[in-house]
């Protein structure tokens, strides 16, 4: 089929870039998926996650059953056809009706079950007890009695989303289906009248075929959609939005009023990459790969935003407090919601009713106000979602916050009372981390029966370990999907890493990559935080976390002979491989060139810029070969490659060469390119390197150890820092330093910034400092000093 392309690169390249949803908001009831057992216990493997709903179930759009009119708490929805599989994987709200994708754990796709109204195609079949001369007009009111499958294509679907009365799927192929009401176009088919049966959204086509969708979104009458990045058509062909349906208020953004039969661009934000959209009944929104807010449509009560009540016809700038980029964006009929921050993430609200959740929770807020859910919490906020009239708010341990309307116990606290602040449903929710930590118990950590371990990488609440089997196994924090194991959660021991035939890895702040052997040569797979381009999957995936590793094909494609991925390493906010050239015999691949994505704060990337860099591009000015790399959270390290080069015990030597930012590599000012390391008297050369936040350690070929940047936490372990000490004992005693790598058993930086002057404590002794250092940023070794090895 013309414009179609393969399941396999639409799902490497162009993965969807939000997470899906686990909970969702209707206009009387609510649905969610969880992964618990208990509030401190997640479900097992084996174990289909349990669906929970609430609220009125009229049409039986909860799925308890006729007899069953209204569910006031939480209530489990049993039904047999959810535990097949892995069971559900995502679920969706519409105002009669809901979706529920279904799918294996390691599969991309799956199929849909639908619940509720039937009438006019929202379950996307025909009444199957309608007479012959019933029309979609005339027929009698049908529901469904049981979830049931919705026929939409052979192929797998990855992502559903429910609009008011319609609904849209995305399937492998990249193809999207619509199907229920549409009066007034918003199934995007070329005509007016209902869609009893899934059909193809007629999508816009370019050079290369059809776009792709890499997020979708139904609102009350009107549909929208972003096009994801096509590598063949460059790096301006993805992030535009496309709109369709009724365009009464302004809702589509066109600046006219006219109703849209098929996807139509937004031209006045073409030059502005988007990442996600968000459709409510008479309002938009969209939100750009840098995390800024656009608003357009209906203005009155104030759900724009804008700070003033006025319609909208174009897509206008939000201002979010503080300017917190928003990475989560959901509309209801009068208000909107939005999760934003950078480390620390906040749910803005504004417009008018009991829905904001804030002090002005029953009347109207014309600009965004934080939402609080108490003094005491700590804990982040996962995902968020907006029903006509309430909002749900799934926290990172499984714990649910539910605020507005509460009449026919849409808010599931037992009753039918207005909450205009956060109530808590208990742990009925998805969980990326558990609510109690289990006791202390052993220390070792106990692989899957038969494996033994061949390299490490620790990141910095997470280890990803390589056996000699080929596999790779992650345990710690996963709520960023930097475990790779298809779940955003954490887990206490090794789960098994969706990835074969690893020959290394590297874990970074909350980021992981993996080099594996592929069929043809070498790939690099990266998953996990996805923010600021540090996975290296372009511009139009930087507001998800993936949970599942990705092929990073963008290398392979290069015309550059450089390109076999043979080594890399992960820092907080960027990535460094090192490539090979496709003709080296495997003997020969032990160095190569380097490679880096991610931030370019301080120049730490090596491109002679500061820019973020969203796809790997090779560091031009550093020309010699390289045996390895290392991440800091600011800086990078490299040692160069000589053949024939080794010291006394047969270990190659080389030159180390650093960039990024000043204090981190003892210069004056931000080396924006490679710079050789001159710092050490006599310019030794190296053996090793090691890195974290901001300090750096080196093994030089005479087997001295020298540190500089700032002071680790950890180093009355490793051994006192001394004061012109220009010589370091010979055999040191096994010292034990977290996130310290040792020749090419790596475990890299890239570690959160803690307490203390650009995150690191005060040293115990120093080096002399470079005359003019002192900026009043507090102290930090700025130039290389020995370490004395040893126990203490």
């Amino acid at each position: 089929m013309e414009g179609q392309i393969s399941s396999e690169d639409h799902f490497t390249q162009f993965t969807y870039t939000s997470p899906p949803q686990k909970i969702a908001c209707g206009i009387n009831h609510s649905i969610c998926v969880s992964n618990l057992s208990t509030p401190s216990s997640y479900i097992t493997d084996h174990t289909a996650p349990p669906v929970f709903g609430w609220g009125r179930n009229v049409y039986n759009i909860c799925g308890f059953g006729e007899q069953v009119h209204q569910a006031s708490i939480p209530t489990r929805i049993e039904c047999h056809d959810f535990a097949k599989g892995s069971g559900i994987y995502e679920v969706s709200c519409g105002n009669n009706h809901s979706l529920f994708l279904r799918k294996h754990r390691h599969s991309p796709g799956g199929d849909v079950l639908g619940l509720g109204l039937g009438n006019r195609g929202r379950q996307g079949s025909p009444n199957p007890n309608a007479d012959d001369d019933d029309t979609p007009e005339v027929e009698d009111i049908w529901f469904v009695e049981s979830p049931t499958k919705v026929p939409i294509t052979d192929v797998p679907i990855a992502r559903v989303v429910c609009g008011a009365d319609h609904s849209l799927a995305l399937d492998l192929n990249g193809i999207l289906y619509a199907w229920g009401m549409n009066n007034d176009g918003q199934c995007g088919v070329g005509r007016r009248s209902d869609v009893l049966v899934p059909e193809r959204v007629v999508l816009p086509q370019q050079k290369s075929g059809q776009v792709l969708v890499a997020h979708m979104a139904g609102g009350g009458r009107h549909s929208m959609l972003v096009t994801a990045k096509d590598g063949s058509m460059g790096s301006t062909s993805g992030g535009k939005v496309y709109v369709w349906g009724c365009n009464s208020d302004g809702r589509l953004g066109l600046g006219h009023d006219r109703n849209e039969l098929v996807p139509v661009l937004v031209e006045s934000v073409q030059n502005t990459k988007m990442s996600l959209v968000a459709a409510g009944e008479v309002h938009s929104g969209a939100v750009d790969v840098k995390g800024s807010l656009y608003m357009w449509g209906l203005g009155a009560y104030g759900r724009l935003g804008l700070g003033e009540v006025m319609d909208v016809p174009l897509p206008r700038r939000i201002q979010i407090p503080d300017e917190a980029p928003v990475s989560q964006l959901a509309l209801g009929i009068f208000h909107s919601v939005a999760l934003a921050g950078n480390r620390i993430q906040s749910v803005y609200t504004w417009g008018y009713g009991e829905a904001l959740g804030n002090q002005v929770g029953g009347g109207i807020s014309l600009s965004p106000r934080v939402v609080s859910f108490g003094d005491d919490t700590k804990t982040q906020v996962l995902q968020i979602a907006a029903g006509p009239y309430h909002t749900l708010v799934l926290m990172e341990n499984g714990e649910l916050m539910t605020f507005g309307s509460g009449a026919s116990g849409r808010l599931g606290t037992g009753n039918s009372k207005n909450h205009k602040l956060p109530v808590s449903l208990g742990s009925h929710g998805f969980a990326t981390k558990l609510k109690q930590v289990s006791e202390e118990g052993e220390k070792v950590v106990r692989m899957p029966s038969g494996r033994l371990v061949k390299s490490i990488g620790c990141g910095r609440d997470h280890c990803i370990a390589v056996t000699y089997d080929g596999n790779a196994y992650a345990w710690g924090k996963g709520d960023k999907g930097q475990l790779g194991v298809g779940r955003n959660e954490d887990t206490a021991t090794p789960k098994a890493v969706h990835i074969h035939n690893v020959l290394s890895c590297a874990a970074g702040e909350d980021h992981s990559g993996a080099i594996c052997r592929g069929e043809e040569d070498n790939e690099l797979w990266m998953w996990g935080a996805t923010e600021l381009g540090k996975l290296g999957l372009g511009e139009a995936q930087l507001t998800s976390a993936d949970s599942v590793p990705v092929a990073i094909r963008s290398l392979a494609k290069s015309e550059n002979s450089y390109k076999v991925p043979i080594s890399l390493s992960c820092g907080q906010y960027h990535t460094a491989v090192i490539c090979a050239r496709e003709k080296d015999d495997e003997s020969d691949r032990v160095a190569g060139r380097v490679w880096t994505f991610g931030a370019g704060w301080f120049g730490r990337l090596g491109h002679n810029n500061m820019e973020n860099q969203y796809e790997p591009k090779m560091v031009s000015s550093l020309v010699t070969s390289i045996q390895s790399v290392h991440c800091g959270a600011y800086h990078t390290c490299a040692l160069s490659y000589e053949r024939g080069m080794m010291n006394d015990n047969g270990e190659l030597t080389g030159d180390l060469w650093v960039w990024g930012r000043n204090r981190c590599i003892c210069e004056h000012e931000h080396a924006k390119v490679p710079t050789k390391f001159m710092q050490i008297d006599g310019q030794p050369k190296v053996t090793c390197v090691a890195t974290s936040d901001m300090t750096t350690m080196l093994v030089t070929a005479a087997g001295l150890v020298y540190a500089w940047g700032g002071q680790p936490p950890w180093s009355d372990r490793l051994g006192r820092w001394e004061e012109g000490v220009a010589s370091a004992r010979d055999h040191p005693e096994s010292p034990t330093a977290p996130n310290l790598d040792v020749g090419r058993a790596s475990a890299h930086g890239g570690l959160r910034q803690e307490q203390g002057h650009d995150g690191m404590g005060q040293p115990e002794l120093w080096t002399p400092r470079i005359a003019g250092e002192a900026d009043g940023e507090g102290d930090l070794q700025t130039l290389p000093g020995a370490c004395r090895m040893g126990l203490h």
